[in-house]
């Protein structure tokens, strides 16, 4: 008799996506195991393991990609493998391409944030400690490595102040413009791959003076950039 699977084996965040009416939702691709209604979650998030309980299990109608737009299928529960998209709260600054962990009874939930956070702590290390660099804002994690290698230029390396994930806010603005504050000039930049930007972010963006280069395509960014530095003053 098979053991009835009561936790996640695998289970990747693809994407996190605002729904109307839903809130912030994050698509994940369940390979084996399954998710219910009102289990516990951890999620990797860029300050710190994300806590919560899946209020909300939802997959697409028949012939619908999770990317479609429309109404959803509630389900109560779901075995893999298949994509889905969850709702929850507190997803806001969970990150794609990193595991989705279901905590259990009898797990250790400190060992289980330790181990959601092992894919994203090379990253957050790369920060400058000073406080003082660019912003980098992508779409998944491997984005965001990706764009940590492309500030090695022959000159050195651009130091970078803070990350963030998904679209680009005025939030983000704000953040990227505290260089402005700290005489840092130079710095008050966003490099944004394979995001959208706001209407209100570039609105802001242009209002403080914070500069904002952004493409799908890394060497068109990379391209951008250097022409950037090379003209500084």
């Amino acid at each position: 008799m098979v053991e009835k699977l009561t936790y996640v084996d695998e289970c990747t965040v693809i994407g996190v996506k605002v729904i109307e009416g839903h809130g912030t939702t994050i698509d994940v691709v369940l390979v084996n195991g399954e998710l219910h209604e009102g289990d516990q979650i951890i999620v990797c998030g860029l300050q710190g393991p994300i806590v919560t309980t899946i209020r909300e299990l939802l997959t697409p109608h028949p012939m619908k990609e999770l990317r479609v737009k429309g109404n959803y299928v509630h389900r109560k529960e779901i075995k893999a493998a298949r994509g889905i998209k969850i709702t929850a709260l507190g997803l806001e600054n969970a990150i794609a391409g990193t595991c989705l962990h279901v905590v259990g009874p009898d797990n250790d939930e400190d060992a289980i944030k330790e181990s959601a956070m092992e894919g994203v702590k090379s990253v957050l290390s790369r920060i400058d400690q000073s406080g003082e660099g660019v912003y980098l804002q992508a779409s998944t994690l491997g984005s965001l490595e990706a764009l940590f290698e492309l500030l090695k230029l022959p000159a050195g390396t651009i130091p970078v102040s803070g990350v963030g994930m998904g679209t680009v806010h005025k939030k983000d603005i704000m953040k990227a413009g505290v260089m402005l504050e700290m005489t840092k000039k130079e710095y008050a930049i966003i490099l944004a791959f394979d995001v959208q930007v706001t209407t209100e972010a570039r609105e802001l963006a242009d209002e403080m003076g914070v500069g904002i280069f952004s493409s799908d395509v890394i060497y068109h960014l990379f391209s951008q950039f250097k022409d950037y530095i090379e003209n500084l003053p």
